[in-house]
């Protein structure tokens, strides 16, 4: 949040500017006055606008930070100005920056948001196995907003420390012999490879056709998304919206 004012602020620490949603008269060290920002004044009043900053009664020169969000190059979606179907889809999903930015294709966007849910909620391919390929896509392509999304998703589907720990470091020796035909076999999806005819016999043990084909479209989507927050610089939501989840039998649902 505020990149572009950390970087122009004279002195002022990034944590200054940061608040909850307190009371304000509990937060009055959080006040500030714009004129501390010189000639910045504009840039700062568009990302403190996008980052959910107010003034107090009015006066034009004073502001408080009254939550923490996530922001990317370009804004969020408007939901004032989106389509019935995009509005509940997005009130189905949890409340985090990647849903509210590709929002901003509105008819396309309730489409996407329901292939993706169906490889949650009605794949073969367990949630564990899901969430073991797109750590290692999140790993492999350096985005950091997608292993901050999905570590604590990958938790709840029985993940271990030990095993998060492995994919950090790309080590996948000590992954049962199935799961690491499968995370290789990812690997090389997501890196364009093509595998060798042991790897997917390999890989053809271990998983369904069905599945592999599943496998294949999770790692097109966690790579394409990946490619997305990065290139357009989504910063982490305050928190990961693993919480907001439904489940059920099998593990974490996406959307209702």
């Amino acid at each position: 949040m505020l990149r572009l004012a950390e970087s122009i602020a004279n002195g002022i620490n990034r944590h200054d500017l940061i608040g909850g949603n307190a009371d304000v008269a509990s937060q009055s060290e959080q006040l500030f006055s714009r004129s501390q920002f010189n000639n910045y004044a504009v840039a700062l009043e568009y990302h403190f606008a996008h980052a959910g900053a107010f003034r107090i009664g009015g006066q034009p020169n004073v502001w408080v930070i009254g939550s923490v969000n996530a922001m990317a190059r370009i804004p969020f979606a408007d939901q004032a100005s989106l389509s019935t179907e995009t509005g509940a889809m997005l009130e189905a999903l949890p409340d985090i920056g990647i849903f509210k930015l590709l929002a901003q294709a509105d008819a396309a966007f309730p489409k996407f948001a329901a292939f993706t849910a169906s490889l949650w909620n009605e794949a073969e391919l367990s949630p564990r196995r899901r969430e073991l390929v797109i750590l290692l896509v999140a790993r492999l392509t350096d985005c950091e907003y997608e292993w901050f999304q999905h570590e604590e998703v990958a938790r709840i589907c029985g993940i271990s420390e030990p095993e998060i720990d492995a994919l950090k470091q790309l080590d996948l020796d000590g992954f049962e012999s199935g799961e690491q035909a499968m995370l290789e076999f990812a690997r090389l999806t997501t890196e364009r490879g093509s595998p060798s005819d042991q790897q997917l016999s390999a890989v053809r043990e271990a998983l369904s056709d069905r599945e592999i084909i599943e496998l294949q479209l999770v790692v097109a989507i966690y790579a394409g998304l990946a490619a997305i927050m990065i290139g357009l610089d989504l910063e982490l939501d305050s928190a990961s919206g693993a919480s907001q989840l439904g489940s059920d039998s099998r593990g974490p649902r996406l959307g209702q």
